[in-house]
């Protein structure tokens, strides 16, 4: 059995973190939580990223990134933050090339899946910008 310290037992299974900081006991076996917080790839994210498209459930600022952008002039929108991301969710939706014909709007599916991932886009939404001088205005008049 286990030594009392402080009234409390303390038991042989001593907890140990692992590589990921995830605690293990002494048979290396992890927390259910660790598994909980996989991230999911590109590919599992896209096929309800499309759905949502398809189901017109469309992340507004999303959609106003996707029609500002001209892959002609540029390698990705300005608001993009993470090259990286970006540039993985442009692989997997292929929006110049299999996607263009595949899906209906592929810079949208690139812009959510983006987001999916984690992605954020810099600036804020017209209606959002406009909103707030509204606000600030109101609060001057007062």
């Amino acid at each position: 059995m286990g030594k009392a310290i402080d009234g409390k037992k303390l038991t042989n299974f001593a907890k140990r973190k692992d590589g990921n900081g995830d605690e293990q006991d002494k048979n290396g076996k992890g927390s259910k939580s660790a598994d909980l917080g996989k991230a999911k790839t590109a590919a599992e994210l896209l096929p309800g990223v499309v759905s949502r498209v398809e189901n017109e459930d469309i992340d507004e600022r999303a959609r106003e990134v996707a029609d500002g952008f001209d892959p002609g002039e540029d390698a990705q929108p300005f608001e993009v933050q993470d090259s990286d991301l970006w540039n993985e969710a442009v692989k997997e939706v292929e929006p110049e090339g299999e996607g263009e014909t595949k899906y209906s709007e592929p810079w949208l599916v690139t812009a959510m899946l983006y987001q999916a991932l984690g992605g954020e886009f810099s600036g804020k939404a017209d209606d959002d910008a406009e909103a707030e001088e509204d606000e600030g205005g109101e609060e001057q008049d007062q």
